[in-house]
């Protein structure tokens, strides 16, 4: 503005150019340095920052202030000319949100709320309300599992795993498709062979395995895969048996079972 720049001059530093993706602009400060401070990070200022030297500073130190004092909120401002610049779509929208849970069970309730809420920011939904915050910590107090179903999403989390966000419109809680031969789910797809089709646990609950069978909700628990996500998990079911778990379609980093 100082320069006589146009409405391009505030929109500088998208969160996401096609090329390089700048994931901290998705968080504000004060939720930057829970984080920080949480996980035990050293901060190194530049030592420039103090100085009013230079015309940033000046302005950070000196029109800032006023501006917050009338109420400006500089990270709502920010989205307001980055509204689109990222999450643009109903098919870009994030699907599932994972939350370490080294990270979500060592922080305080107020920190828990900061975090989730920044989480929500990202899925585009209204902050957790105390009353589910509560609940969560509760359930997470008696070591029992978070299921949790609001109108806007479910939040998942089984002892010892990590919490999942899934909001309402996710994929996730979707059941596959057979399109025209092929396994469809979560912007994946495999391509059956003849005699093949598609089934769910619920249809099939065993997988023979050499020469044992084995409880396929049982495998699914094993591998991490969420309870609400579980009868969505595809199968390849071949001469009335199960063939194939497709566990790559819920993690790309898991091999489909079984794995030979």
């Amino acid at each position: 503005m100082i320069r006589g720049g146009g409405p391009g001059a505030l929109s500088t530093l998208s969160p996401f150019n096609g090329k390089i993706l700048r994931p901290l602009v998705f968080f504000t400060r004060e939720e930057i340095s829970i984080v920080v401070k949480e996980l035990g990070y050293k901060v190194f200022e530049d030592e420039t920052n103090q100085s009013d030297q230079y015309t940033r500073n000046r302005i950070r130190h000196t029109i800032l202030p006023l501006l917050k004092n009338e109420g400006l909120n500089s990270y709502k401002l920010y989205w307001n000319f980055h509204e689109n610049a990222f999450l643009t779509g109903q098919s870009q929208r994030k699907q599932r949100i994972r939350i370490h849970s080294e990270l979500f069970e060592s922080l305080s309730l107020f920190d828990k709320k900061h975090l989730l809420d920044s989480h929500l920011k990202i899925l585009r939904l209204h902050p957790i309300s105390r009353s589910i915050l509560e609940e969560i910590q509760r359930c997470q107090e008696m070591n029992s599992v978070i299921d949790i179903q609001t109108g806007e999403l479910r939040y998942w989390k089984s002892p010892g795993s990590d919490l999942y966000l899934f909001p309402n419109y996710s994929e996730y809680l979707q059941p596959p498709k057979w399109n025209g031969g092929r396994i469809e789910w979560i912007q994946k797809s495999r391509e059956l062979q003849p005699g093949e089709s598609l089934g769910s646990f619920l249809e099939y609950p065993k997988i023979k395995v050499g020469a044992m069978y084995k409880d396929i909700s049982e495998i699914l628990r094993s591998e991490g895969v969420p309870t609400p996500i579980r009868k969505n998990i595809p199968l390849i079911i071949q001469n009335h048996s199960v063939r194939k778990i497709l566990l790559s379609f819920w993690d790309d980093r898991k091999k489909d079972y079984p794995k030979i």
